[in-house]
């Protein structure tokens, strides 16, 4: 979809390998979107080059691709195969994803300067409810009544939950005003609800 090669460029290969050279970046948009939640992990076997600087693996959630927070920068201490998880990288949303992005920084943008990414696979981590055994299991939400039906937990003060609200369901996790607000949920709802400061509330008053 986008490409901004410089000295380099990318390969793809039939044998599930992406191989970067020199400085380099691009993006696909996926024929299909896959479903994404913040339990979704990928595993992915690499190698990095002698003089690279950088490697990431990205995940975009819409088309605006200059979120920082979209791409996960691996390690070259890192053991390879490595599993990792999406969940900051889609602000912890369900979410259908269709963009793939891979950079890679070389120092003095070196001719020959070569990493692989191969064997992406997706998987599903643990999963864990926003409500187990009477308590709020996300640390930055807090318990509040209602009939057992309904959730109990919402997001504390600077917090919003990654629906978009303040109550949180099983697939949400309470997500920081300050981190989310530039670029991964919609702006006028999180500005929105993280404009609210809450010294009491019941449990109806957070069900709009």
């Amino acid at each position: 979809m986008s490409t901004q090669l410089g000295y380099g460029g990318v390969l793809v290969d039939s044998s599930r390998a992406i191989d970067m050279y020199n400085n380099t970046r691009v993006i696909y948009k996926l024929s299909n979107p896959v479903r994404f939640n913040r339990f979704t992990e990928i595993q992915f076997s690499f190698a990095y080059g002698e003089g690279v600087s950088s490697l990431k693996l990205c995940v975009y959630i819409t088309a605006e691709l200059d979120c920082p927070s979209s791409c996960y920068d691996i390690p070259p201490t890192e053991t390879s195969p490595l599993t990792i998880s999406v969940a900051p990288m889609i602000s912890y949303q369900e979410i259908d994803v269709s963009y793939f992005g891979f950079v890679q920084e070389a120092d003095n943008a070196a001719v020959g300067v070569h990493s692989v990414l191969r064997d992406m696979k997706l998987s599903t981590g643990i999963v864990i409810n926003a409500y187990e055994n009477g308590k709020c299991t996300d640390p930055n939400s807090r318990l509040i009544g209602g009939p057992e039906r309904l959730e109990k937990c919402i997001c504390t003060d600077g917090f919003l939950s990654s629906n978009g609200g303040k109550v949180l369901r099983n697939i949400d996790a309470c997500v920081s005003c300050v981190d989310t607000l530039p670029c991964a949920l919609p702006r006028n709802t999180a500005a929105d609800v993280c404009s609210r400061v809450s010294i009491s509330c019941t449990f109806d008053e957070w069900l709009w």
